[in-house]
């Protein structure tokens, strides 16, 4: 989702990850919005786009508390980056949490729902073989 929202849209330097929408558990797109906030766990770059936004003046130097705050404090005119808000289903790469039991949570979770993917695309496969079935006996 995020390299297709950077190659639509020519004057985004980056794509940040806002989250998962709660209740779109089923949905596979994503939202957007322009944005000047950056995440710097949860980020992906067009390089030369945001090499062109480069150098920028901080306003908030030497006290800047980290380079996410440098680059989202206004610090770059107007909203070069894209924020997305996505459904359960689509792919992100996201830094792992910081305790094991919360990665072992995080990786259950993502087995669940594989399974779940996987019972769904077995039911469904029956059905079409139901239906085939059917229409061969004509009913």
């Amino acid at each position: 989702a995020a390299i297709a929202h950077l190659e639509a849209n020519q004057d985004v330097a980056w794509a940040t990850f806002g989250g998962i929408r709660a209740g779109a558990r089923d949905r596979t797109h994503c939202t957007a919005h322009r944005t000047t906030w950056l995440s710097q766990r949860y980020w992906l770059i067009h390089r030369s786009r945001f090499l062109q936004r480069l150098p920028v003046h901080l306003t908030c130097a030497p006290r800047c508390q980290s380079f996410e705050h440098m680059l989202s404090s206004g610090n770059i005119k107007g909203e070069p980056g894209i924020q997305l808000t996505c459904g359960s289903q689509n792919f992100w790469l996201l830094h792992p949490p910081d305790s094991k039991k919360a990665l072992h949570r995080v990786l259950e979770d993502c087995a669940l729902r594989v399974e779940d993917s996987q019972i769904n695309i077995q039911i469904n496969a029956q059905k079409r073989r139901a239906a085939a079935w059917n229409v061969r006996q004509g009913l």
